[in-house]
C-alpha cells in the first residue's frame, strides 16, 4: 500500500551557507526514548500533549531499539511555552530569513483511514495557520502552499508504507519564494510561489505527530527532526539522506578558529588571515563579504586588503563535504591621515598627530619631529604624519624660498624672466663658478661647472612645465637658491 504527504506553508526567507551541521536551530534525535539529548530545545518547553498519549520508543531505520518514537494516532510531542505562550523564534517562519524541515518517517500501511500529520504549528483559525506536513489518505502526494484558507500550490508523487522515508522542505524568499520538496534524496517539487501568506501566530505551538486541533494523529514512527535556518542544497539534502548509522560511526566533530594579523590596518595595507582547524579537515573556503575582492585561497592561510572595515569568514569541511565548521573575524580599516602645510613666513605648521617627520627634497630633516617646523634652507617640504591608529601619510609639497638665504652680504643675483620659456638669465655681482637646477623632490636636472661669469644664459626649452629651484655657487663660496617656474 502507499502513503502520501502534504505540506501547507507560510512566508519564510532565505539565507545561504553550507553543511548539514552548519545553520542548525533545532534537533530532535529521539534516541534512546529520550528527549535529554537534543540541539537547542528547551525541555521546560517540551512534552507530551495533555489529553492525548505520549509516543513510544521504537526502532529507528538503522534497527537500533529505542532510537525512534512511535506514534499511535492519538500521541503528540508539542513543543510550547504554557505558562506565557509563545513558540521558540526557529518555529515562527515568518520571522526567519530561511528554513528547512528534515525529518525520517515510517507509515504504518493501515495509515490511509485518514491524513497523518508530522509536523505543524496550526490552528483553526486560518490566520494563524504556519504550516503542516503530513501523509494523505489520497491516490496521490498533495503539496499545498496555505494562502489566508486555501489550498495553492499542488504536486503529486506516492511511496510505500512500511518503509522509512526521509522527507526535507526548504523555502527560499531570495529565489523567488521557492519551495523545495525531496523524498529519500531526490527533488520531487520545485516551483515558485507568489500568493499571499498566512499571518503568524507566537500563540500556536509546534507539534509533532498531530495538529493542533487534535485531527489527524501520525499513525507510525518520527525520527531524527533537523530544523535548519536555511534552504538545504540539493548536496546537503544527499548528505542528510546518506546519515551513517550513529551507533557503529564515530561522529564527525570538526572546528575551527579565525585570526588576522595585523588585528587592524590601514587603508591599502594587507592583512593575513590565518584559520586554525580542529578535526578532520579537509577543505577551507573563503568569504570576503560584500564589496571586497573574492578570496581564492582553498588553503588555511589567505591575504586581503580590505578598503573598508570588513568580516572575513573561513569554511571548512570534511573530505566527504558533509560536515563543516566556519569561523570569522572583524578586521577594522582605519583611513588614512591627510595632513597639510600651512606656511607663515619661514615657519610650517601642519594638524595635530601623533608623529610628524619633516622632510626637505624629499629627504628626512635630522630632528625636525615636531607639529611646526622652521625653513632654514630654499627648498621643497613635505611632512609624514602618523595619527592614533598607526596609519601614515605624505603631504603635498610646499615649495619654500627663505629670503634671508637668497642673499649673502656683498653679494647679489638676479635671475629673469620668471616664469621662463626657453632662457633664463642669471646676473650675479660675483663670479659664478657653478650652478644646478633642481625639480621640487631635490632630482638635479641641470648641473653646469667652471663658468667663471657674472652674467649666464640658462636654456630652459628641455624642462617640463613645473617649478624649479636654481642652485648659483660663486668663485668665492658664496651661494644662494631662487625658485623659478617653466611655463
Amino acid at each position: 500500500m502507499k502513503k502520501l504527504f502534504t505540506l501547507l506553508f507560510s512566508a519564510i526567507v532565505f539565507v545561504a551557507q553550507a553543511q548539514i551541521n552548519l545553520g542548525l536551530v533545532g534537533k530532535f534525535y529521539f534516541t534512546l526514548g529520550s528527549k535529554d539529548n537534543e540541539v537547542n530545545i528547551d525541555h521546560s518547553l517540551y512534552d507530551g500533549l495533555t489529553g492525548f498519549s505520549n509516543p513510544t520508543p521504537t526502532a529507528d531505520r538503522f534497527g537500533n531499539a529505542n532510537h525512534a518514537y512511535y506514534f499511535n494516532g492519538s500521541a503528540a510531542f508539542y513543543y510550547y511555552n504554557t505558562s506565557s505562550p509563545q513558540t521558540p523564534d526557529f518555529f515562527d517562519l515568518n520571522n526567519m530569513d530561511a528554513v528547512s524541515f528534515s525529518v525520517w518517517v515510517k507509515p504504518d500501511a493501515n495509515s490511509l483511514t485518514s491524513n497523518r500529520c508530522i509536523l505543524a504549528r496550526w490552528n483553526s483559525d486560518p490566520f494563524k495557520e504556519q504550516f503542516l506536513l503530513e501523509l494523505t489518505n489520497s491516490a496521490n502526494t498533495l503539496v499545498a502552499i496555505r494562502v489566508v484558507n486555501a489550498n495553492g500550490d499542488y504536486d503529486t508523487t506516492s511511496y510505500a508504507t512500511g518503509q522509512w522515508h526521509h522527507i526535507v522542505f526548504t523555502y527560499n524568499k531570495n529565489d523567488n519564494n521557492r519551495h523545495k520538496i525531496y523524498v529519500n534524496g531526490a527533488l520531487k517539487y520545485n516551483q515558485t510561489f507568489t500568493g499571499v501568506y498566512a499571518n503568524s501566530s507566537s500563540n500556536t505551538p509546534f507539534l509533532i505527530g498531530l495538529r493542533s486541533n487534535g485531527f489527524n494523529g501520525f499513525l507510525g514512527a518520527i525520527d531524527d527532526i533537523n530544523i535548519y535556518n536555511k534552504a538545504l542544497t540539493d548536496a546537503e539534502v544527499t548528505c542528510l539522506y546518506n546519515e551513517p548509522d550513529p551507533t557503529t560511526t564515530s561522529p564527525v566533530t570538526l572546528g575551527v578558529t579565525l585570526s588576522a594579523s595585523p588585528t587592524s590596518v590601514c587603508v591599502g595595507n594587507p592583512v593575513t588571515l590565518t584559520a586554525t582547524p580542529s578535526g578532520a579537515v579537509a577543505n577551507y573556503s573563503w568569504d570576503a563579504g560584500n564589496g571586497n575582492p573574492a578570496i581564492t585561497s582553498t588553503t588555511a592561510t589567505a591575504t586581503a586588503t580590505p578598503t573598508f572595515s570588513s568580516t572575513y569568514t573561513v569554511k571548512v569541511t570534511d573530505a566527504s563535504g558533509c560536515y563543516g565548521a566556519m569561523a570569522s573575524v572583524v578586521v577594522p580599516v582605519y583611513d588614512l591621515p591627510l595632513p597639510t602645510i600651512v606656511q607663515n613666513a619661514n615657519t610650517l605648521n601642519t594638524q595635530t598627530f601623533s608623529s610628524y617627520q619633516w622632510r626637505l627634497n624629499g629627504n628626512d630633516i635630522n630632528g625636525a619631529t615636531a607639529q611646526n617646523y622652521t625653513a632654514t634652507q630654499n627648498g621643497s617640504y613635505t611632512v609624514r604624519v602618523t595619527d592614533a591608529n598607526g596609519c601614515s601619510n605624505t603631504s603635498a609639497a610646499v615649495n619654500v624660498t627663505v629670503s634671508s638665504l637668497s642673499e649673502v652680504a656683498d653679494f647679489s643675483s638676479v635671475i629673469f624672466p620668471n616664469p621662463t620659456s626657453n632662457v633664463l638669465h642669471i646676473d650675479c655681482s660675483e663670479d659664478i663658478q657653478a650652478i644646478e637646477v633642481a625639480d621640487v623632490t631635490g632630482r638635479i636636472i641641470i648641473a653646469e661647472n667652471n663658468l667663471s661669469t657674472r652674467n649666464l644664459q640658462l636654456a630652459t626649452s628641455i624642462l617640463a612645465e613645473a617649478t624649479y629651484f636654481i642652485h648659483i655657487k660663486t668663485t668665492t663660496g658664496k651661494t644662494a637658491v631662487k625658485s623659478f617656474a617653466k611655463q
